[in-house]
């Protein structure tokens, strides 16, 4: 419960203590929750008065005091404000004023838990509340009590005065005596690291704390996120600035800025908020220079930034500070691999060996495993990932060591080749992943079922995943491989039961299982927690496949036949006409996709036969339409139907281009009205595509042609844009740059000299042909 304390300036005070033992504090292996009561007045039983330990927020004004009350709870009983309570509101004298909930923090007497615990809530075993007396007067006071709620029995409770130039030590000691299950000796235990922490910092602390709780009955609100989390760290740097050799301070400022640059990683939160933080650590290496965590961090941010150079002689002054603390050399290790340095990365690595305090650190040996895999070591890879495994069963980092293994067999160097560098890591970076070779298949085999035998032991969800994309990417097809993931991802679902991509997998791994039952069931849960999507599209296929394997095998042979560019339009037709048989036989969307895709080529091949062209049109559109019905998310299909809509309507705008007037009406209505039925089907398609993909140069193309063929001639140069500053080399299309090369005010959106791109048509819209899900 959030603590009492004096009103004024210590507001929040109360509920940042609480947050402190939420957040550092293990009861029976678990955390406490922390409670928050709303403005309300609590009476004790029979309305016999408690003697007040903190005014009740109901009340419209109270001054601070620095008396000590005595150990108790609330006094008063007030309907109008229980029901403040309930809404989440502040209330005054004249009733409620605000939205904005208000935190009561008081110290709880045991009688008043079932006035302010929630109607139908979990059982609760026991309740921590307690009353903070700030050293104002050069002494203060800090008491906790643990009560059970369902007996109203105290069963501890402690007091301990507390002054300017100590605080921290009386919170230690009193939550040391009344939470004894507390281990004591640990050198991480966050209450030792309160012990000899002034007034000032301990103040300037608790005014973070209150800031990085999350507002309670309140929308997210990024801004006003980012505005508490700068402000959050800015308190923190004075609390290390107050006391620059206490331990909470600076290790709970490294936590923050860790968080904020992990974060950071994910788009959240915004830029300023990140360089508040990387400012707050660097601050802190100077304020706290005996303190190892912020100089920790700061390598890390270094790294956030792509700054090599810098970190490595962030992580070099750290290691002569703190020459037995192992983060460092981990560091020298990991920045010099990164650089393609390996000589100087073994050279760290060597001499870290060297020291008698580093020989079982793990971390150095996670490193060294890391460093023999860039080497192409695979041996020593594998060795050491086993080893770590063996020493940490519990962490994650031995079986993910194990997975990059696995991913580093495909990434295999051939003999002879040179060794890293900035020049060979570009030339790698833009070349095809090479097929696993020969001599490594084996190891390939044994370290895909080790992985996902270690990461279903786990059940660790992080793992799971990896070793689904792993079996994958790298196992071989079949059975075997199919009843592997079928367990993997049934252990994924019951870890994560509301992640539809986990269902998916079911399908695919069904699929290679032949389990029937399996997919369909995984089809129905996607139906209903992911319908109308991508995820749910491609289950469908995999249910395709699974029921009707002779026809999927059928129509893989139509499209392989089709592919060759020299077919007559008679065998076209023939084609087109299978498959739009095995669409409507077994309502299968990439049966219509594909009957679609045959019948926009074989219109196109009809080149001056207008009412050929016309006929085959319908019938791509009918096709795409049909199959989009039964899986509304099929990328294939949304991303053929919009390109193959944009196509005809370009075509038909330059048809009307190059018709010679005659007459008002230069355009028939008939063909007007064609233009605008293509219109909706290409904005339908292009839709749906933004609000699957808003961050896509494809996407951000297609609704370019669009708006030209629309004529908004503005959206068309902010869509171009867009897409190039994604993907600066992204073909736009033969209209596309027609248009641009055509008009001078556009000279500077596109390049000189650019070719054409060829005005065959885009019949196999690759963008689209895949899943951008975390399993692909």
């Amino acid at each position: 419960m959030p603590f009492g304390v004096s009103e004024g300036e210590f507001e929040g005070f109360g509920t940042a203590l609480a947050a402190l033992i939420h957040g550092f504090v293990v009861v029976d292996g678990e955390s406490p929750a922390l409670a928050r009561v709303y403005a309300t007045r609590l009476s004790t039983p029979d309305d016999e008065r408690a003697p007040n330990s903190s005014s009740s927020s109901s009340s419209s004004s109270s001054s601070s005091s620095s008396s000590r009350p005595p150990a108790s709870g609330l006094d008063a009983d007030d309907e109008a404000s229980d029901t403040a309570r309930e809404m989440g509101t502040k209330t005054d004298a004249s009733g409620p004023s605000s939205k904005v909930p208000k935190v009561l923090e008081a110290e709880l007497a045991p009688w008043h838990w079932s006035k302010v615990a929630p109607p139908g809530g979990e059982q609760v075993d026991r309740v921590i509340t307690g009353y903070l007396e700030p050293p104002l007067a050069g002494r203060g006071m800090v008491r906790v009590t643990v009560f059970d709620p369902t007996t109203e029995r105290v069963i501890a409770t402690a007091e301990e005065d507390c002054d300017e130039d100590d605080c921290g030590t009386a919170i230690a000691d009193v939550l040391a005596k009344v939470l004894p299950a507390q281990n004591q000796a640990s050198p991480d235990n966050p209450l030792a690291d309160l012990r000899g922490l002034p007034w000032e910092a301990l103040a300037e602390v608790l005014r973070a704390e209150k800031l990085l709780l999350p507002e309670a009955n309140l929308p997210e609100n990024e801004a006003e996120n980012s505005r508490r989390l700068s402000a959050a760290l800015l308190y923190l740097g004075r609390a290390v600035s107050e006391a620059p050799e206490a331990p909470f301070p600076a290790r709970r400022l490294a936590a923050v800025v860790s968080s904020v640059l992990a974060q950071a990683r994910q788009g959240r939160p915004d830029s300023a908020t990140v360089a508040a933080a990387r400012r707050a650590i660097v601050r802190a290496t100077q304020d706290a220079p005996k303190r190892p965590e912020p100089a920790e961090v700061a390598v890390v941010a270094a790294l956030s930034e792509g700054d090599l150079v810098g970190a490595e002689a962030r992580a070099l002054t750290g290691l002569a500070l703190f020459p037995q603390n192992p983060r460092f050399p981990r560091f020298l290790v990991e920045i010099r691999r990164e650089r393609g340095d390996h000589a100087g990365a073994r050279e760290a690595l060597d001499a870290a060996a060297r020291e008698p305090h580093f020989a079982t650190d793990l971390g150095l040996a996670f490193e060294a495993a890391r460093l023999a895999l860039a080497e192409g070591d695979f041996a020593t890879a594998r060795r050491l990932a086993a080893e770590i495994a063996t020493a940490a069963p519990g962490d994650v980092a031995g079986p993910l060591l194990l997975a990059d293994v696995i991913d580093g067999y495909a990434a295999a160097r051939p003999p002879g080749t040179a060794e890293g560098g900035e020049e060979t890591a570009r030339t790698n970076a833009g070349a095809a992943r090479p097929e696993v070779p020969e001599s490594l298949q084996s190891a390939l085999a044994e370290d895909l079922e080790a992985y996902a035998e270690a990461a279903i032991a786990s059940g660790i969800p992080v793992l799971l995943r990896r070793a689904i994309v792993l079996l994958l990417t790298r196992g071989v097809a079949g059975a075997a491989r199919g009843a592997l993931l079928e367990t993997l991802a049934s252990r994924y679902i019951l870890e994560v039961p509301k992640d539809p991509e986990g269902y998916l997998v079911v399908a695919k791994a069904g699929r290679e299982a032949g389990d029937r039952s399996a997919v369909d069931e995984a089809v129905v849960a996607l139906q209903k927690l992911a319908p109308g999507t991508p995820l749910e599209a491609e289950a469908l296929v995999e249910q395709f496949g699974v029921h009707a394997e002779e026809a999927a095998a059928t129509l893989d042979r139509i499209a392989e036949t089709a592919s060759n560019p020299e077919l007559a339009p008679g065998d076209l037709e023939a084609l087109q006409l299978q498959a739009l048989h095995l669409a409507q036989e077994f309502s299968a969307w990439p049966a219509y996709h594909l009957a679609g895709l045959l019948a926009a080529r074989i219109g196109l091949v009809a080149g001056s036969d207008a009412v050929g062209t016309a006929h085959w049109r319908d019938r791509a559109l009918a096709a795409f339409d049909a199959g989009l019905a039964l899986a509304p998310g099929a990328l294939p299909l949304l991303g053929a139907q919009s390109r193959f809509t944009l196509q005809q309507l370009e075509l038909e705008q330059e048809s009307h281009a190059a018709r010679p007037p005659a007459g008002a009406e230069l355009v028939p209505r008939s063909a007007r009205a064609g233009e605008d039925a293509l219109i909706t089907k290409a904005r339908a398609a292009i839709e749906t595509l933004t609000r699957l993909f808003a961050e896509d140069a494809g996407v951000a193309t297609l609704r370019a042609r669009l708006a030209l063929a629309t004529g908004d001639l503005e959206a068309v140069a902010t869509h171009v844009a867009a897409a190039r500053a994604i993907e600066p080399d992204v073909t736009l299309g033969k209209a596309l740059e027609a248009h641009l090369r055509s008009a001078p005010s556009r000279q500077a959106a596109t390049s000189e000299g650019a070719p054409e791109t060829a005005s065959t048509p885009e019949t196999a819209p690759t963008l689209f042909a895949r899943i951008k899900g975390w399993f692909s």
